[in-house]
């Protein structure tokens, strides 16, 4: 079998790390396939992808397209047809959408190649309002992987028939190396500050629940000054969507409480530094820094039903959930974990048992790939 692997993105984010180390996995335990990755946009790692397999990059030379499949010129339209040219002489037999920001470019694809289209969906229902995802497109594909009973719910409102889908929770190179790592207390862990440090990690951006990070910590600040606290921001290479949260934390007068880190290739030193989780999502399919914080012994603060990990997590005995958009439940939260060093590490560590449980017991990578060997390269599309 050959694949094509459309990545929409090559950031260190979810979805393409999850691809990275799929990727790897796939390399190590199925040596009759062969692969290459169709990257929609440059980034850093792009140079990982290109030490595994061959790796097809439109926006680079001999392709300057600053949309892909919507020429506006004829220079433009001689480049896709030599793209197509490029991508035919492959003789692929399955198009693998690793998100459904992908999904669009592997439709159009599989039109031209005839060949099925296998949609991992890390996507939950909201996103809905921030990709476009048609109906059409899902009915295309043939076989679907979701990250969460809360993806494929999505997934099934969006069309797709529920016997075409597969649950399959995500994984990380992080959690596989944090797995392999001797286990030790969080309590023994040394800190930079005697503050109590909580992690917020991913792209600042709305449906991450950015916007209310500073309420939080104008609320925190209020109800509770003798919180000696500091927010640690992760991952935020988005420059306006910073902006916009520095311009409320500003405003607030709470710019003190916050550092924003640069981006880095290995977080986990920074997180260990970390005393807990703050996840301020609105929905998210899965959260992988949820598990990847647990393995780490660290607490994780939530809304309740916002993110497909909750699957993971009980109230009180792993985490602190507080009510959907409920600021001052959250604040609460906190505040008691950043006052009871015991209760942090107990909740802690019983997330750490709870993920090195599942993670020990179902390997993703190894899962995706009995799914692979499923798929016939001999059922293209006629």
């Amino acid at each position: 079998m050959n694949i094509l692997f459309i990545s929409h993105d090559s950031s260190r984010t979810g979805a393409p790390l999850a691809l990275l180390s799929l990727l790897k996995s796939v390399k190590a335990k199925m040596p009759d396939v062969t692969f290459s990755v169709f990257c929609k946009a440059d980034g850093p790692l792009v140079n990982e992808f290109k030490q595994l397999c061959p790796v097809i990059l439109p926006t680079g030379k001999p392709w300057v397209l600053p949309t892909l499949f919507t020429p506006s010129n004829l220079r433009e339209r001689l480049s896709i047809r030599l793209l197509l040219q490029h991508i035919k002489r492959q003789h692929f037999d399955l198009i693998y959408a690793n998100s459904a920001s992908s999904l669009s470019c592997a439709v159009i694809l599989k039109e031209r190649l005839h060949i099925p289209v296998l949609l991992h969906f890390h996507e939950s229902s909201i996103n809905s309002c921030y990709i476009e995802i048609h109906k059409r497109w899902i009915r295309q594909c043939d076989h679907f992987i979701a990250v969460s009973p809360l993806s494929r719910d999505g997934l099934v409102e969006l069309g797709a028939e529920p016997s075409k889908i597969n649950i399959v929770y995500p994984t990380s190179d992080f959690i596989i190396k944090l797995l392999a790592a001797p286990q030790t207390s969080d309590m023994q862990t040394e800190k930079d500050s005697a503050k109590t440090i909580i992690g917020f990690v991913g792209p600042l951006i709305e449906r991450k629940g950015a916007d209310l990070l500073a309420v939080v910590m104008r609320r925190l600040s209020t109800l509770h000054p003798d919180c000696d606290y500091e927010i640690r921001s992760v991952g935020n290479y988005l420059d306006m969507e910073r902006k916009r949260v520095e311009f409320d934390i500003q405003r607030l007068d709470v710019k003190d409480r916050i550092r924003f880190l640069a981006p880095m290739e290995d977080p986990v030193p920074a997180y260990k530094e970390m005393d807990m989780l703050l996840v301020l999502s609105r929905e998210e399919s899965f959260s992988l820094i949820v598990p990847e914080f647990g393995l780490l012994g660290k607490p994780v603060v939530l809304f309740n039903g916002s993110c497909g990990v909750q699957h993971f997590l009980k109230h009180e005995e792993n985490a602190l959930i507080a009510s959907y958009l409920d600021i001052d439940g959250i604040v609460e939260a906190i505040y008691q974990l950043s006052k009871d060093a015991n209760e942090r590490h107990r909740l802690g560590e019983n997330l750490r048992k709870t993920i090195t449980e599942h993670y020990s017991q179902y390997d993703t990578n190894s899962q995706i790939i009995n799914l692979l060997k499923e798929i016939k390269p001999s059922s293209s599309i006629s």
